[in-house]
C-alpha cells in the first residue's frame, strides 16, 4: 500500500523498554512519552514540555530521566542550537545491538 510507513521498530524499542527490568518505572514513562513523535526510524523532537506533559513529570525530572536512558544506551540525544533556542533530536538505540538489528 503506497504511503503506509512502518513502525515496527518503534514498537520493538517500546517493548524492550517495557521488558527493561533494570529501567525505574518514571524513566519508562519518559521513554513512551518519547516514542510517541518517532517517526519509523525511531528518530524524533518533541519539546521536553511536550514530553512532560505525555509522562506527567516535570521538566527537571524530565531532564534527568532523559540523561539516564542516554546514559543507559536507550537514546541517542543530539543538541543543536537555533535562533529559536537549543533543539533536541532523539533517536531510539538500545544497548545491545542484535536485538532491533540496525537500529542501535
Amino acid at each position: 500500500m503506497p504511503g503506509k510507513r512502518d513502525f515496527s521498530k518503534v514498537f520493538a524499542w517500546r517493548l524492550a523498554i517495557a521488558d527493561s527490568s533494570t529501567l525505574p518505572a518514571p524513566t519508562r514513562a519518559v521513554a513512551w512519552a518519547v516514542s510517541l513523535s518517532m517517526d519509523p526510524n525511531c528518530v524524533c523532537w518533541p519539546s521536553q514540555e511536550l514530553i512532560g506533559k505525555r509522562s506527567g513529570l516535570s521538566p527537571r525530572q524530565v531532564r534527568r530521566h532523559l540523561d539516564t536512558l542516554e546514559a543507559e544506551g536507550w537514546l541517542s540525544i543530539q543538541t543543536r542550537v537555533t535562533q529559536g533556542g537549543r533543539r533536541n533530536t532523539y533517536k531510539g538505540t538500545v544497548p545491545w545491538g542484535q536485538y532491533l538489528g540496525d537500529l542501535a
